[in-house]
């Protein structure tokens, strides 16, 4: 099969809602220092944090931590728009605005649930004093996981096409998945903090998922209809053969094969 070269950040469209999104992800950080700054209560609500999730119903918290950024590194803020960019303008020419805005989405609720989940299963099984414990009560924030999601559906929609992306040169973009999901399983395993890994990989499953088309239900029940439609087939045929008929594969004439 041949190979299409899709030469990742080459003037990409332009992208209004991918605008606004950046505009509001930008305004609401300044609210958030502001809010700091003026010693607003309960701001602390605001971030996702699995223990007040499962003990507290705090689930507003997958939706609000997502447009916080962190107020002593803007450069988290920075980082996160300039990525969102180059992964949002390719997928939405790929895809279309809608399912580039239901990706981002879809990311973000799978980064955050899986966030909760983890530091639920941590609370659960890991000793008190260990460093996973941490999890649970961690705070969490950021748009990493809608952001990751955007790569990971980019990355699963051309998956074995090449691509060229910055100073990695050009690769397929499977290639391209490989390496950032090694980066994100390497800052999982290290001790050091600051970053949620976790909302992180959720996103990007997710994202991967709707990329590589795994939860198209129409497609499944396709897939599911036509394995059913050739067991039966193969189910008649042994019936046919234990009966004494001759059954012709393929859908062939009978003059085709020897006698």
């Amino acid at each position: 099969m041949r190979q299409r070269r899709v030469q990742q950040g080459s003037s990409p469209p332009s992208s209004p809602i991918l605008l606004k999104i950046i505009a509001a992800n930008v305004v609401l950080y300044v609210l958030y220092l502001v809010g700091l700054r003026m010693g607003l209560p309960y701001l602390d609500r605001l971030l996702l944090v699995p223990r007040e999730v499962l003990t507290e119903g705090a689930v507003w918290q997958l939706v609000t931590s997502v447009f916080l950024h962190d107020p002593v590194a803007p450069g988290h803020l920075l980082w996160n728009m300039v990525l969102l960019w180059i992964f949002g303008t390719q997928l939405e020419a790929l895809r279309g605005t809608r399912s580039m805005l239901q990706v981002y989405a879809a990311g973000a609720l799978g980064g955050a649930l899986f966030t909760v989940a983890f530091g639920g299963l941590t609370h659960a099984l890991a000793p008190a004093d260990s460093v996973a414990s941490g999890w649970w009560s961690a705070a969490h924030l950021g748009a990493s996981g809608a952001i990751n999601g955007i790569f990971a559906c980019w990355a699963g929609t051309l998956w074995r096409q090449r691509v060229t992306f910055m100073f990695l040169g050009e690769l397929e973009a499977r290639t391209f998945f490989a390496i950032f999901l090694g980066i994100e399983l390497l800052g999982a395993l290290s001790l050091g903090g600051g970053v949620s890994v976790t909302s992180h990989l959720g996103g990007m499953a997710v994202g991967l998922a709707i990329g590589r088309d795994w939860l198209n239900l129409r497609r499944i029940r396709l897939k599911l209809e036509r394995r059913r439609i050739e067991a039966e087939l193969t189910r008649l045929a042994k019936e046919r053969e234990r009966r004494g008929f001759k059954v012709i594969q393929g859908g062939k004439d009978a003059d085709d094969y020897e006698s």
